[in-house]
């Protein structure tokens, strides 16, 4: 997921962001009513959104944590996320990383 945010953490591929637990911790907060209400109302997620306890969890991360982490060498660590327009696809996605991030000293870039 590219990020046009420059802003973001540094990484060496440029307009891409380094999302670790230093990345998180600065986005975690609450959100005012009017993010919350952008976001229900279609609005992209952003990492915010995901790491928000305001914004309902999504089974499918979790799911997909679960099966990227039962150790099965049959199960291809490859995940598509299928839904119409809206449904969450982009918040899923989010959500897994920030699920995956929990505890552990993994990276991202986004």
């Amino acid at each position: 997921m590219m990020n046009r945010n420059t802003n973001d953490a540094a990484s060496d591929i440029p307009g891409w962001a380094l999302v670790d637990a230093a990345f998180t911790y600065a986005r975690k907060r609450n959100l005012v009513e009017d993010e919350l209400l952008r976001f229900f109302d279609g609005q992209p997620p952003t990492w915010r959104h995901a790491l928000s306890n305001q914004i309902p969890r999504r089974n499918a991360a979790a799911q997909i944590i679960e099966e990227l982490t039962s150790g099965d060498s049959s199960n291809p660590d490859l995940r598509v996320v299928l839904g119409a327009a809206g449904e969450g696809k982009s918040t899923v996605l989010l959500q897994t990383g920030r699920l995956r991030l929990r505890g552990c000293s993994t990276r991202y870039l986004t």
